[in-house]
């Protein structure tokens, strides 16, 4: 039961539609869920999506049951590798938190009964908002943005004081003039 829009970007829908597919109209709770988010979801460019929607990759802070509160990282694939760090979009909560914004909920159900109510507290980092604040730091800095500057080193009265002092030698030798 989606309770709150689903925001999804191109790439993170493509995905689920290849998991869609890939389920062989099996009729399970991960099945159903894959359905209801393309059935339901808003698709957003990544230039356009807000920072607060849960997306692939997004470290997230979530609850369960508004008890037990967590931080992953929503990732694409089982990771054996570091346990506790990501939550995978082939678990049933990290399928449901994908499109989800700050302060949405959903209620996981599993053979009619509602098991876990999920709650997103913070979306802690979005690659998506990362990688347009990235565009727009390169933007503003650019050559042709920057303000022409001179800074002004040495004030040489003429070009006579100016050599003068350039072939000045620094430390005195004994033997040479």
């Amino acid at each position: 039961m989606i309770l709150n829009e689903c925001i999804l970007t191109q790439n993170n829908a493509a995905l689920l539609q290849r998991l869609f597919d890939a389920q062989h109209a099996k009729n399970t709770p991960f099945s159903m869920l894959l359905k209801a988010k393309l059935e339901n979801a808003q698709i957003c460019s990544e230039s356009d999506l807000p920072a607060n929607i849960v997306t692939l990759d997004s470290r997230v802070t979530y609850s369960v049951n508004d008890v037990f509160t967590d931080t992953r990282i929503l990732s694409a694939h089982r990771s054996n590798d570091i346990v506790g760090l990501s939550l995978s979009i082939t678990n049933l909560r990290g399928l449901a938190l994908i499109g989800l914004k700050e302060g949405d909920y959903y209620h996981l159900t599993e053979a009619g009964q509602e098991t876990d109510l999920l709650r997103v507290k913070k979306v802690r980092f979005q690659p998506e908002a990362h990688r347009q604040f990235l565009k727009d730091s390169v933007a503003e800095n650019a050559p042709s943005k920057r303000r022409a500057s001179m800074k002004l080193v040495h004030s040489a009265n003429s070009q006579h004081d100016f050599m003068t002092r350039a072939v000045r030698p620094i430390v005195e030798t004994p033997g040479y003039t």
